[in-house]
């Protein structure tokens, strides 16, 4: 992951292998390094971890918004002495928890507790964090006017509160577009929420938009604010049918 506004800068994981344990026994872990030689020489961070994203924006730059260039992002788990799970299905996990550090490690600060991903655009930061069932999430936003570190939680409709996962669609309108899977696990679609400018406040813009391998959901580039959604719609016969049995 390349530095947004450092040419010469980025980050990289990399998985353990046993071969590295003569001594102990093997444990497969993801550890974080950086490069400020476009890969020439790297220097390592810390283990067990599992998003990673730079501090820095160029929105933040371009309003004069003061972000340190060397503030790394990550969600680690701390205390973890043995294998690290690498799964996308595996669940969400309590024990995992959001970081930013301005020193490569030296120091560091516990952002959020439970925080799980990152999705980080110039203008916004998203962070899932797991419920304590371990199954749902809850999600916080910041915006680069804090520099990302007013991380609060988001204020969704009813129809929101029992999501699984959510999918950042479009931030380039100073508004958010989040997509979630609140039909249910079973069912390929969800809705699309719209947010207010500090990205925080959350209503329902379109129910029962399609998901299969992505959301059908895109922006329209040549025309600004303009945006294509394909969305289930039941027929009149089905209705009239869930009608009669309701009956």
């Amino acid at each position: 992951m390349f530095h947004p506004t450092q040419r010469s800068w980025a980050l990289a994981a990399s998985w353990t292998t046993c071969a590295e344990f003569d001594d102990e026994p093997c444990r497969i872990y993801k550890e974080l390094y950086y490069t400020k030689d476009i890969g020439e020489n790297w220097n390592y961070m810390t283990n067990y971890v599992f998003d990673f994203e730079w501090g820095q924006s160029t929105t933040a730059v371009e309003n004069q918004v003061e972000i340190p260039d060397d503030r790394v992002w990550l969600t680690r788990d701390a205390n973890n002495k043995k294998h690290q799970r690498g799964s996308s299905k595996m669940k969400w996990s309590v024990d995992i928890d959001l970081y930013y550090s301005d020193d490569y490690w030296k120091t560091n600060v516990m952002a959020l507790e439970q925080g799980n991903t990152i999705i980080k655009t110039p203008q916004y930061m998203f962070v899932s964090c797991s419920s304590e069932d371990m199954v749902h999430v809850k999600v916080f936003s910041s915006t680069y006017r804090s520099g990302f570190t007013n991380l609060k939680k988001v204020y969704m409709p009813a129809s929101a509160k029992l999501t699984t996962t959510f999918t950042l669609m479009d931030t380039s309108e100073e508004q958010v577009f989040l997509f979630l899977e609140n039909a249910g696990r079973g069912t390929p679609f969800g809705s699309v929420y719209i947010s207010n400018a500090n990205g925080r406040y959350f209503s329902e813009s379109l129910s029962n938009v399609i998901k299969g391998s992505a959301v059908d959901f895109e922006r329209v580039t040549s025309l600004d604010g303009t945006f294509i959604a394909n969305k289930y719609s039941p027929s009149k016969s089905t209705s009239a049918r869930i009608k009669r049995d309701q009956a």
